[in-house]
């Protein structure tokens, strides 16, 4: 009777779990930047979001925490706040 119970719990509290919506957040890169530059790709490794651009002449790069705050070594076309997703697309190793 106790593992029938505990397995009910279990069931109970991860149906709570996916009902609230539990989403790893990640920073979100812009389509594009002020200076015409267009988003290239995008992916989150250790809560940081990597954004590449490219303008035909450079590539440059812009670097967002989870909160979609701008991250130090990004290049000063970035805008100071990339926004939130839920969809983090992992970068490889």
């Amino acid at each position: 009777m106790k593992t029938l119970l505990t397995i009910l719990a279990t069931i109970a509290s991860l149906s709570v779990y996916t009902l609230v919506g539990v989403h790893a957040k990640c920073g979100a890169c812009p389509s594009s930047l002020s200076n015409n530059a267009v988003l290239s790709t995008q992916c989150t490794k250790k809560g940081i979001t990597k954004c590449l651009y490219e303008d035909g002449e450079s590539t440059l790069y812009c670097y967002f925490n989870k909160k979609g705050a701008l991250q130090k070594n990004s290049n000063k076309a970035c805008p100071k706040n990339g926004g939130t997703a839920n969809n983090c697309n992992p970068c490889g190793s």
